[in-house]
């Protein structure tokens, strides 16, 4: 292995082990998840999780999880309150764009995740805090690390 791609993987794993053991609650403890933004669905649907999710963004694929409701950017919080959710993922774009959407969810006593999704100018700490991230709403640790071990061998360094 190269060294830049030895730093970096040592790099990855502190990273997710850091915003792992940031994140207060387990991801057992999530039984209903909306996603709001495909590439979060497609993660937790990656991770196995895809049973907990009961709602998902109206981007997703159109065959993806058949009969889930889907949802716009701004959907209204008691559309996305009637499913009940524990955990709703989203991200700043969509939060921006529906603003009172996290504190109706949250005063109602719903977790609500704001990830952003990366880019190639963000980079590797990005993608693993992000797979950290969604891994906790609905993965175990070793998904977690599966899944940025996957992101690292697609990325070309």
């Amino acid at each position: 292995m190269a060294p830049i791609r030895a730093r970096l993987l040592i790099f990855a794993s502190a990273l997710i082990l850091a915003a792992l053991a940031a994140v207060p609650a387990r991801a057992e403890n999530y039984a209903r998840i909306v996603s709001l933004y495909p590439g979060h669905t497609d993660n937790v649907v990656a991770l196995g999780a895809g049973a907990k999710l009961v709602g998902i963004s109206e981007n997703d694929n159109e065959g993806l999880l058949p009969g889930v409701p889907r949802f716009s950017m701004k959907a209204g919080p008691e559309a996305l309150l009637a499913l009940r959710p524990d955990l709703v993922l989203t991200r700043t774009l969509a939060d921006s764009q529906n603003p009172e959407l996290k504190k109706v969810l949250e005063r109602a006593g719903v977790r609500v995740e704001v990830i952003d999704s990366y880019s190639a100018t963000v980079g590797l700490g990005a993608m693993v805090l992000e797979a950290a991230a969604v891994a906790e709403a609905g993965g175990t640790m070793d998904e977690a690390i599966e899944r940025v071990l996957a992101i690292r061998d697609s990325v070309k360094i």
